[in-house]
C-alpha cells in the first residue's frame, strides 16, 4: 500500500477520532496563535509535552487513546518563523514513529502556512517526499479563513474600574493571592471575599472567580508568587482558562488593564497578540484599558 494523499475544505477536527493528528509548535510550546491554541485546549498535557524536551526539528507526542498526537518543533520560539528544512526534519522524525507504531491515518493543517507564511506548495511536495511509498492516508484540512481578530478587542485610555458596572473584569494575581501592589490592590479594596477566593485552590495558569451580581471578577493566576516574574506561557494558559468559563457563562464583555505590563515588565505588543489570539473567533469583546495619570 503506497501514501494516499488527500485535501479537503473543513474543520481538522471533524476527522474521524481515530485518526492521528499533527501540527506545529515552537520549542517554548506557548500554543498561543492559531490552531495550536485550539490543540491546547483540547488535548492539554502541556507539561507532559515539555517532559519530552523536544528541540528544533524533532516532535513532542501525546496518545489520545489508539491515535497520536504530534507536536512537530519547527522553530524556536512563538515569535519566530520556520523553515522548510525544519519542517522536513520533524516529518521524517514523525514518520519513523508512525511506521514504528503502525499509524494508518494521519490528518493535519496546511502545516506552517498559516501564521508562519511557508509555501503551502513547497511544502505540500516535503510531506509528498517523506511520506513516499509509506503505507498510510494523509489528509490536510483546508481551515476557513479566520476572522479578524482585531474585531475582538478595543484598547481605551482611562481608568477601569469606569467600565460599565455590567462588563466582567479580569486582573492577574500570583498563586499566593497577595494583592499589595497596583491595581490588583484595588481589586481586593473592592471585592474582597479573599477567603472564597482562596477556597478556590486555583493554580499558575488558572483562575480563581467571583459572582459580582451579574457579571465575574477573573483573578488569573499568572505566576507562582506576586514577586515572582511571569511566563509568557501562565498567561497564555490563564488566559485560556478564562475564555473557557467566558464561553461556559455567556460573558460577552470583559474589561483588563494592560496585564503582565505593569510590575512583570511583560511586553506590551506580545501580551497583545496573545489576548487577540485567545480570543479571535468568539463573540466576547476584550476591551484593554490604559491608565493615564
Amino acid at each position: 500500500m503506497a501514501l494516499t494523499f488527500i485535501e479537503k475544505e473543513g474543520d481538522l477536527f471533524t476527522c474521524s477520532n481515530t485518526a492521528s493528528l499533527a501540527h506545529c509548535v515552537s520549542e517554548d510550546l506557548i500554543m498561543g496563535k492559531g490552531i495550536a491554541v485550539e490543540f491546547k485546549r483540547r488535548f492539554g498535557q502541556v507539561e507532559e509535552l515539555r517532559k519530552q524536551k523536544s528541540t528544533v526539528g524533532q516532535f513532542a507526542v501525546l496518545q489520545d487513546g489508539e491515535r497520536y498526537i504530534y507536536y512537530l518543533v519547527t522553530k524556536p520560539k512563538y515569535d519566530k518563523k520556520p523553515s522548510e528544512v525544519n519542517v522536513k526534519y520533524c516529518l521524517r522524525e514523525m514518520r519513523d514513529h508512525i511506521l514504528q507504531h503502525g499509524v494508518k491515518e494521519l490528518c493535519m493543517p496546511r502545516i506552517g502556512c498559516g501564521l508562519d507564511e511557508l509555501d503551502w506548495k513547497k511544502v505540500k511536495e516535503i510531506i509528498k517526499t517523506v511520506f513516499q511509498g509509506c503505507p498510510i492516508t494523509v489528509t490536510i484540512y483546508h481551515q476557513a479563513p479566520e476572522n479578524n481578530s482585531s474585531q475582538c478587542f478595543t484598547e481605551v485610555d482611562g481608568d477601569l474600574f469606569n467600565c460599565p458596572s455590567t462588563w466582567s473584569m479580569a486582573h492577574g494575581v500570583g498563586e499566593d493571592l497577595v494583592m499589595r501592589k497596583g491595581i490588583a490592590e484595588t481589586f481586593l479594596k473592592r471585592f474582597g471575599q479573599l477567603d472564597l477566593l482562596n477556597s478556590q485552590k486555583a493554580t499558575v495558569g488558572q483562575c480563581a472567580v467571583l459572582k459580582d451580581q451579574s457579571r465575574y471578577i477573573y483573578y488569573m493566576i499568572i505566576k507562582k508568587l506576586c514577586n515572582h516574574k511571569i511566563q509568557e506561557s501562565s498567561l497564555s494558559q490563564a488566559l485560556l482558562f478564562m475564555r473557557d468559563h467566558c464561553k461556559i457563562h455567556g460573558v460577552k464583555q470583559l474589561a483588563m488593564p494592560k496585564i503582565g505590563t505593569g510590575y512583570n515588565s511583560l511586553e506590551w505588543d506580545k501580551v497583545r497578540r496573545l489576548i487577540n489570539d485567545v480570543f479571535a473567533q468568539t463573540d466576547i469583546h476584550v476591551t484593554v484599558y490604559n491608565y493615564v495619570k
